[in-house]
């Protein structure tokens, strides 16, 4: 079977390593320690962003479309293949994890809690007044518990150690490999070659391959895509569909990454939620309506932005407009100016740009995974002067437009851009409050 090479994690109860769980301790404990240890040791794939302190769904998407996005400014495509798994969770066979967890340096008595963790769990299914007999659950995780996810990303865990052309990101079973180049057959055979021995390693896991579900997508210019003809992947014969927009851990992603999709996307979901808002407007306070805007509304405009925030102008006042809307609809009014007056929202451009400052700040201070970390580098890291922008993030180089797109540049400029003590602020909380000051 093969593992992705890690440094053990001693967690049995022998005179070598400390027990991972201590007598009598919660569930909730034991899934905390049992974290900790993973992270310490670095166990876990640097590519696997789920169920991990510092790791989200906006770290993962934002570097995969940085990637694209630097790769399409040097003249280069991308082509990747979503990866969509049977009932993934549901699948997880419990020897096999067993061994890996071991693998892992998980034994004695902490193997033997893990056992009794899974092994102990029957099942059985009623038919009007007929009951079926108990049967042991040999797979799959506890759905809804606490270790559930974390036992499935150490059960794939070893994933990216198949692949030796493409890159990997993963977020718990949204998983997506990727190859970048110039030549449409490089790009072509590099993922075909990866993408077989993907199959061959959910073979020898007891995991299922959903064919069907399973997309690819060639990321590039439009002038480029146009010169590409006859692009096809396949899995065991079977051609791999080709698209042209997936939605990815909830980001829509286009083939030129324009992002149009993804706004018609929030469009709908936006809109759908101020019908509703409207609707129950009369039986709420006006306090109560804007918290409602704060919980259902303003996350889907401002989720993942740090990725998809850098858009053309008429999207932007699009988006802005829907915006405007919300504030009429939450204080029944018919200007807009009085509107946002009484509501004072930061408009959606302000809001991007303080996710993109919390992000840089997480960079620099290193709160982010590793494939965030010195992601920027301040002038000091660069040359030795005492200018007044020492402390000002170091200028990428980029050929195109769509170098300045990224948030590695985007999220520069307007870093940069802050005062000296809110750059240089001791904590994220102190940042925060300060970031906030400045722009609202």
């Amino acid at each position: 079977m093969p593992f992705f090479r890690v440094r053990v994690l001693i967690l049995s109860g022998s005179s070598v390593g400390t027990p991972v769980f201590s007598q009598g301790s919660s569930l909730a404990t034991r899934s905390t320690s049992f974290c900790t240890g993973l992270e310490a040791n670095e166990v876990l794939s640097a590519y696997q962003s789920g169920f991990r302190k510092g790791h989200s769904t906006e770290t993962a998407v934002t570097y995969l479309t940085d990637q694209i996005l630097e790769h399409m400014d040097n003249q280069q495509m991308t082509g990747s293949v979503f990866i969509d798994l049977k009932k993934a969770f549901d699948l997880v066979d419990h020897n096999c994890l067993l061994q890996k967890l071991e693998h892992y340096g998980v034994r004695g008595k902490s193997l033997t809690w893990f056992q009794n963790y899974l092994g102990s769990r029957t099942q059985r299914v009623r038919f009007g007044q007929d009951l079926s007999p108990s049967l042991p659950i040999e797979y799959g995780v506890p759905q809804g518990s606490l270790l559930g996810p974390l036992l499935f990303v150490i059960h794939i865990n070893d994933l990216p150690s198949c692949l030796k052309n493409t890159h990997i990101s993963m977020y718990a079973d949204d998983t997506v490999i990727y190859y970048s180049g110039a030549n449409p057959k490089e790009i072509k055979k590099a993922l075909q070659e990866d993408l077989e021995r993907v199959v061959t390693w959910m073979e020898i896991n007891r995991l299922v391959l959903n064919k069907e579900k399973t997309k690819g997508m060639l990321f590039g210019t439009r002038q480029r895509l146009d010169a590409v003809a006859n692009f096809y992947i396949t899995i065991s014969g079977t051609n791999v569909e080709m698209v042209s927009k997936f939605t990815y851990l909830g980001v829509t992603l286009d083939e030129e990454l324009k992002w149009k999709a993804h706004v018609e996307d929030v469009h709908k979901k936006v809109s759908k939620r101020l019908g509703l808002l409207r609707r129950i407007r009369s039986s709420l306070t006006l306090r109560a309506a804007q918290a409602v805007y704060k919980c259902i509304i303003e996350p889907i405009f401002s989720y993942a932005d740090t990725a998809w925030g850098e858009l053309p102008e008429s999207s932007i006042t699009s988006l802005q407009r829907l915006q405007n809307r919300a504030a009429k609809i939450v204080t029944c009014q018919k200007s807009t100016r009085t509107a946002r007056n009484i509501v004072n929202w930061p408009v959606l451009e302000t809001l991007r740009k303080i996710h993109k400052c919390i992000l840089v700040y997480k960079c620099l201070r290193n709160f982010v995974p590793i494939y965030l970390k010195n992601y920027f580098k301040v002038n000091n890291d660069v040359h030795n002067y005492n200018t007044r922008q020492r402390r000002n993030i170091h200028p990428n180089k980029t050929n195109l437009v769509l170098g300045g797109r990224t948030f590695k540049n985007s999220g520069r400029l307007v870093f940069n851009s802050l005062p000296s003590e809110i750059k240089e602020a001791s904590s994220l909380a102190i940042f925060k409050r300060l970031l906030k000051g400045h722009f609202i």
